[in-house]
């Protein structure tokens, strides 16, 4: 599934913050799939602000496809 990084920022919020051991061990397989990385972050001119609010500019927003897996 491809997501933009308003969706991907959105799903990393929402994610299940306990759970079984095996649950876990998928939320965090998904969340690093989910996490910008530093060249992302570069390349999309990621900024956060001093009162904590995101910014990129969303015309270079690559799109990324994300394999979410159901069990």
């Amino acid at each position: 599934m491809k997501l933009n990084i308003k969706d991907r920022l959105t799903m990393l919020q929402i994610l299940p913050t306990q759970g079984s051991l095996s649950e876990m061990v998928d939320i965090m397989d998904l969340a690093r799939e989910l996490k910008l990385n530093d060249t992302e972050k570069t390349s999309v001119q990621y900024s956060v602000d001093e009162h904590g609010n995101v910014r990129w500019n969303p015309a270079l927003d690559p799109n990324k496809e994300i394999i979410l897996n159901s069990g």
